[in-house]
């Protein structure tokens, strides 16, 4: 059990040093890192880290062959009502726009559940970054929107005739948005569900900066 324990501080501390003092080009480090995970937990699907600034949102993901088994399932593979934060099956990490999931629940704690503090708009504007580590490196995304949807919304289409002016549309149909520049920006929209209204998700987007 001691083993263990060491074995994740040490991994924990390695993840810590490769997201706030590696450069970009020290992918080793990143290799090391992922690999190390992929046999602490036996799971080849695990593709990166995703940390939200001033939540407790630090968090494996993972990407399955569809966007149901993740929802009932940690990253042993065993069965957890609370699931594992997915990218989106038919995403690729060099695509625009990437989408990841996250469950919430109305009382107590979930993955995604601090993603509702952006629904507040003195942090939604005082918190800007998300951080996303994999094994090319690190890349850094300012939240520049927060939305609520339902199942109507068209936010699950990768594909966009044209792409800056959906970007405009996101910031356009924000409950709060802010004025960055957006020009052919690479994204990530963070989803989680949403209970006033029931039956919508919270949408926190975010562009690539670095």
């Amino acid at each position: 059990m001691l083993g263990g324990i060491l074995i994740k501080i040490g991994i924990l501390i390695l993840y810590t040093f490769c997201l706030f003092f590696l450069p970009n080009n020290q992918n080793n480090y990143y290799e090391i890192y992922f690999n190390r995970l992929e046999t602490k937990y036996n799971n080849q699907d695990i593709i990166g880290v995703i940390e939200v600034e001033n939540t407790n949102i630090s968090e494996v993901i993972v990407k399955g062959e569809d966007n149901e088994y993740y929802l009932t399932h940690d990253l042993k593979n065993n069965y957890d009502i609370y699931g594992t934060v997915f990218m989106d099956y038919r995403n690729d990490l060099n695509d625009k726009k990437k989408l990841f999931f996250g469950h919430n629940i109305e009382l107590g704690e979930a993955p995604f559940k601090q993603l509702e503090k952006y629904l507040e708009k003195d942090f939604f504007y005082d918190n800007n970054d998300i951080y996303l580590v994999t094994k090319k490196g690190k890349k850094i995304y300012e939240v520049f929107s927060v939305m609520i949807v339902d199942e109507s919304s068209n936010h699950m289409s990768l594909v966009y005739d044209n792409w800056n002016e959906y970007l405009h549309y996101l910031q356009n149909n924000s409950i709060y948005y802010k004025e960055v520049e957006l020009n052919n920006d690479n994204i990530i929209i963070l989803q989680t569900c949403n209970f006033k209204p029931r039956n919508t998700y919270i949408l926190v987007i975010a562009k690539e900066t670095e």
